[in-house]
């Protein structure tokens, strides 16, 4: 199997369980035969456009996240919310205190920072004086 077709396949099968869906729910979703979607996802039939934006609308995800290395580094920010739209609702909770923890030392970070540029002017005027 092709490099392009295993990433393909695999994250077919990522997605599908990221989401809890059997083989049977995605087909129905995707509006395409389950043995189809089989077929598919084992990578012994390549699916055509129309067919890989039905199979990326059925997992509610974006056709281009569906031939994305997970293992590359070279992942785009909209490529990673778009994952982290496709995770459930506690896991992006989570995700976002994060974020939201990180944005507050940062400011905090900022506000530290203004502070002690603020007392050295300070100080070096009463020292000049």
């Amino acid at each position: 199997m092709a490099e392009l077709q295993e990433i393909f396949c695999n994250n077919i099968k990522h997605f599908r369980a990221l989401k809890g869906l059997s083989q049977l729910d995605l087909a129905e979703n995707a509006g395409i035969r389950q043995t189809t979607l089989s077929r598919i996802e084992n990578g012994k039939v390549e699916p055509g456009l129309g067919s890989v934006e039905k199979i990326a609308k059925g997992l509610s995800i974006s056709p281009s996240e569906l031939f994305s290395d997970p293992n590359s580094d070279n992942v785009s920010l909209k490529e990673k919310l778009d994952r982290i739209e496709s995770l459930g609702e506690y896991d992006q909770k989570i995700i976002e205190a994060i974020l939201e923890s990180y944005l507050e030392k940062n400011r905090l970070v900022g506000l530290l920072e203004m502070k002690m540029k603020n007392r050295l002017a300070e100080l070096e005027r009463v020292k000049k004086k």
